[in-house]
């Protein structure tokens, strides 16, 4: 029975080392004698928008065999080939003239021989014309000062913002063409060479995360009409109550009031010094906000070189029931340096006012 057993176990193995002889057959062709060679792949691998473009950058590794990488998007059907010299650690390489979309980005590296490396992916966003148009110019108050500087005051941007400077094109007393900068942490700038009478442009260079490089807003052009309200100065009134006086009209806040004593009656009035004189181009009444109905129904705007002789511009309504900015141009008007703001009727003897304006033209 031992000797059976044995012959059996001999047949078998004959049988196994048959099969297995056949089976090298069979898969001899689909066997690499060497193995397969992998070249180092690449590290780190980002990917950061500009506009229209996409830079990617990677870490080359420590494989010197790597020549190149080969960088695969649109689902493989298009790629570029990239150089990868052996003392360079980083590795960039900017693909321009996208679409605005989001990619999907294949890397592959390659060495002489031709073998590729495993294969790295990375993604991102491609803005485009549609993000640009969102970028918002940062938003600034300008005025002309008595000594016809023009003052530009920003509002302060938060910490989260993506802004990381401004620039402002405008024409110079001397006819030249010159542009500042205004980096994000500062929020008033001064142009003592600013031509009166001309507008300027302004762009904002963002850098949101995703960026690897700013990019700009379109240009906004901004006239220059407002004058500097810290250098006005309250000169003649009818009459003022407590804490309420003219001064309100000239504070910047339609929310504060000029208040008339109730014994008195129509007409009121106040008077303003521009400290110089200046051709008034429109102005600008407010009613206190948010709810105050004690206004005029109707106002008389005059002007003076001397604050003792006036000349009449005209009547105009005013709607007391109206939070609204209220503007009267004043066509042909010529420079005045006084300027006083009567009001003619109203439903009460007393009077209640919100905030007084104008432009002027150069």
């Amino acid at each position: 029975m031992k000797i059976i057993n044995q012959i059996l176990l001999g047949c078998f193995g004959l049988l196994a080392v048959a099969s297995c002889k056949k089976m090298d057959s069979t898969y001899k062709e689909y066997v690499v004698p060497s193995g397969i060679i992998y070249p180092g792949k690449v590290l780190s691998a980002e990917v950061k928008s500009g506009l229209n473009e996409a830079q990617l950058t990677w870490n080359r590794g420590s494989d010197p065999k790597v020549v190149k990488a080969r960088i695969y998007w649109n689902y493989y059907t298009d790629s570029v080939d990239v150089s990868m010299p052996a003392d360079q650690t980083l590795i960039a390489h900017t693909i321009k003239n996208l679409e605005e979309n989001y990619y999907t980005f294949i890397i592959k590296t390659f060495d002489e021989a031709g073998h590729v490396s495993v294969p790295v992916e990375v993604s991102g966003a491609v803005h485009g014309e549609r993000y640009k148009a969102s970028l918002l110019n940062r938003r600034a108050s300008t005025k002309v000062n008595i000594d016809n500087t023009v003052s530009l005051s920003f509002d302060p941007l938060n910490a989260t913002s993506d802004i990381v400077k401004s620039e402002i094109e405008y024409s110079t007393t001397a006819n030249q063409i010159k542009t500042v900068t205004i980096n994000a942490d500062v929020n008033s700038i001064q142009l003592d060479d600013f031509k009166l009478g001309t507008s300027y442009k302004m762009r904002t260079h963002y850098m949101p995360e995703t960026a690897y490089k700013a990019i700009v807003s379109s240009d906004e052009t901004f006239d220059v009409k407002k004058l500097n309200k810290l250098e006005w100065k309250i000169v003649g009134y009818s009459s003022y109550y407590n804490t309420d006086t003219p001064a309100k009209m000239i504070d910047g806040n339609p929310a504060t009031r000029w208040g008339t004593l109730s014994p008195h009656v129509y007409p009121h009035f106040f008077t303003v010094d521009f400290g110089v004189q200046r051709t008034i181009s429109s102005v600008s009444l407010w009613r206190q906000t948010p709810t105050n109905e004690e206004g005029p129904d109707e106002v008389q705007f005059l002007g003076s070189d001397d604050n003792v002789n006036f000349v009449d511009l005209g009547n105009y309504s005013f709607n007391r029931l109206s939070n609204a900015e209220q503007v009267y141009p004043l066509s042909g008007s010529r420079a005045y340096r006084y300027f006083m703001i009567k009001q003619i009727r109203g439903p009460k003897n007393y009077v209640v006012m919100g905030e007084f304006d104008v432009t002027a033209s150069f």
